[in-house]
């Protein structure tokens, strides 16, 4: 059963502190996003609800823990797209002052037919997402554009209205050298097993590599790169979340400018737990020209390679 890694989490609006999960949307192709619905009784939920229950579901760190100071990955965000349902949830990483790359599917599972967003923001600064509206760190983008295919093309590219301060931000790649790394590290907020509950904190975990052509790695294998097994995982809410190479230090000795941003996460086999198979990150390498075409027509800031 082939699992994207975004997750379904609908709020009840009269105890928003209610939070349910539902399983992937679709049991072939389950995705890492979170949908965050407020409206359950708004017309039309019904038939939509049903389809999104069977979509990929975004993914949380398996494996992993929680990071200790935010300040580590200053450019860790976390995406928030709010369309008529409520609000789907995916990681994102800032690549320069006004931009971020996130998956596309976070994207294309929220929407309906011909709707677009009413709202998008990334939230910065905070190992606990949620506090990121109280202190004000909480950016409005004004513009996006992202691919329509997990399978082939699950990118996002996200242009914030106004640049920020940063120092630091994670390097795109160059060329493919980086996507054979011996290890990667993730990051998200996702669930912390196939059917466990979401991380409150900012998690991380380390993954190998795993050689393309091989038993587990044997399907798309041009456009993404497979990393992880049955213990180590992204999983349901850490979609769109970046896959990162180290720099020559390994992962513990890398500043945060440091990091190449070499996949983001997109989907797996219920989060390595059916066969120890690895998680699939889209591989950033082949859509660079696609991604900064992007960039420009948005009239962001070029990143660094």
């Amino acid at each position: 059963m082939r699992i994207a890694l975004s997750f379904l989490l609908t709020v009840p609006v009269a105890t928003s502190s209610a939070v349910q999960a539902f399983r992937p949307i679709t049991e072939e192709v389950p995705r890492f996003s979170s949908l965050m619905s407020t409206n359950p009784d708004a017309p039309g939920d019904s038939t939509r609800q049903d389809d999104l229950r069977h979509s990929p579901a975004s993914t949380r760190i398996v494996g992993g823990a929680e990071v200790a100071n935010i300040n580590d990955y200053p450019w860790m965000g976390r995406l928030r797209i709010k369309v008529k349902k409520g609000e789907a949830l995916c990681g994102a990483t800032m690549v320069s002052p006004d931009i971020a790359i996130s998956a596309g599917h976070c994207f294309s599972e929220a929407l309906g037919a011909n709707e677009t967003p009413q709202s998008v923001k990334v939230d910065l600064g905070h190992l606990d997402a949620d506090a990121s509206d109280a202190q004000g760190t909480t950016f409005t983008a004004q513009g996006w554009k992202f691919g329509t295919s997990l399978m082939n093309d699950d990118w996002a590219v996200v242009r914030l209205t106004s640049p920020l301060p940063m120092t630091s931000y994670v390097k795109l790649p160059q060329d493919t050298t980086l996507d054979h790394a011996a290890q990667f590290r993730a990051l998200g907020w996702g669930k912390t097993s196939y059917t466990g509950p979401l991380a409150k904190k900012l998690r991380y975990v380390d993954l190998p590599y795993v050689k393309p052509g091989s038993e587990k790695c044997n399907e798309y294998i041009d456009n993404f790169i497979c990393a992880g097994n049955g213990t180590l995982a992204t999983c349901g809410g850490d979609s769109g979340g970046p896959l990162l190479a180290p720099g020559p230090g390994g992962p513990n000795s890398t500043s945060p400018q440091e990091w190449t941003l070499v996949g983001t996460t997109s989907w797996n086999y219920a989060c390595g737990s059916r066969d120890k198979t690895p998680g699939r990150y889209l591989r950033l390498s082949k859509y660079l020209p696609t991604i900064k075409k992007a960039i420009t027509e948005l009239g962001g800031t070029m990143p660094q390679s």
